[in-house]
């Protein structure tokens, strides 16, 4: 279970970091 929280963890952190860059370029723009 420790490895599927991990890649769980790592998704869900790519998602975040995914939605706050298209929210920059969409307030930069």
């Amino acid at each position: 279970t420790a490895l599927l929280a991990y890649k769980y963890k790592e998704k869900v952190e790519q998602l975040e970091q995914g939605l706050i860059g298209k929210i920059k370029e969409f307030l930069c723009v």
